[in-house]
């Protein structure tokens, strides 16, 4: 092989295939970052498992989702939903958009200002998602709690 022709690495992805809730309506959820579930010496066998990702420092988003292209141009609304396998004592959240994955890209597009005990459903109307490509969830605050997780999840 010529020496200027480099090879990349492969990259370790996760493959995620996304639950279908409805014909064409597809639903998305994160718990765990550290993939496959890493954390158990024999992972369970059961079928979409969701486990509490620990809250991160404030501030800090959690996964990202890419969605199909043009996905609320026909006013198809956004619904998600959080809780807390370990509730912390009070936080805030919100649902962030972007048309592109860069950092400064996401904005707001739904807010929790204070977080409900055992959780909640929101919904986020077609109108305020035009372009939107990317979502994610943004812990804003938390206190208290013993190690607080959270599950969010949304379906389209």
């Amino acid at each position: 092989m010529p020496a200027y022709l480099v090879i990349p690495a492969l990259q370790p992805y996760n493959i995620v295939s996304p639950p279908v809730l409805e014909e064409g309506i597809r639903g998305y959820s994160f718990g765990s970052r550290s993939g496959y579930l890493g954390a158990y010496a024999s992972p369970p066998l059961i079928g979409d498992v969701e486990i509490g990702e620990t809250m991160p420092a404030n501030g800090s988003a959690g996964l990202q989702f890419n969605l199909p292209p043009g996905v609320f141009d026909r006013g198809r609304a956004l619904t998600w939903e959080y809780f807390f396998p370990s509730q912390p004592t009070s936080g805030s959240l919100q649902l962030e958009g972007a048309i592109t994955d860069a950092d400064a890209q996401y904005a707001p597009i739904d807010v929790v200002a204070a977080i409900v005990v055992g959780g909640e459903v929101r919904s986020v109307s077609a109108d305020l998602l035009a372009g939107i490509r990317f979502i994610r969830v943004k812990l804003l605050t938390a206190a208290g709690g013993t190690a607080p997780t959270i599950i969010a999840k949304f379906s389209i």
